[in-house]
């Protein structure tokens, strides 16, 4: 069992608690700037619905990756969750007019981030070929 691994199962599989939580939440964002019911006026938009698609489009990886037994996938959902919360983060911040919303959101984001270099990154802080992982 690696460090990301509890002993409980979902769909047969060890829960994975970031993962299932940054989907949770991500999927939370993604309805609200899909839906237009975002912090943030400039997020009501264009920008807050491309930032919507790629929140969906982790959500979607996330789950795609985690029944279907993938690490590639799930890793590619972290590296899009951390996308899509760094793009709320930094719309926020120009807004200026949520701060605690801001930082939430970067929170997420450099959470995500580091959940994806625990995956990459072995304990002597070696970078992980590809070929390796799997």
């Amino acid at each position: 069992m690696s460090s990301t691994d509890l002993p409980w199962l979902i769909f047969g599989r060890k829960v994975r608690p970031y993962a299932l939580w940054l989907s949770i939440a991500t999927a939370t964002s993604a309805w609200s700037l899909l839906t237009h019911r975002a912090v943030g006026a400039a997020l009501d938009g264009l920008a807050g619905v491309v930032i919507g698609l790629v929140a969906l489009a982790a959500v979607l990886v996330l789950w795609v990756g985690y029944l279907g037994r993938s690490d590639r996938l799930m890793r590619t959902g972290l590296l899009l969750a951390t996308g899509s919360w760094t793009a709320v983060g930094a719309f926020l911040a120009l807004e200026a007019a949520a701060p605690v919303s801001t930082i939430l959101a970067f929170c997420w984001a450099g959470a995500s981030a580091g959940a994806y270099l625990l995956e990459v990154v072995a304990e002597d802080g070696v970078y992980l070929p590809e070929e390796i992982r799997e």
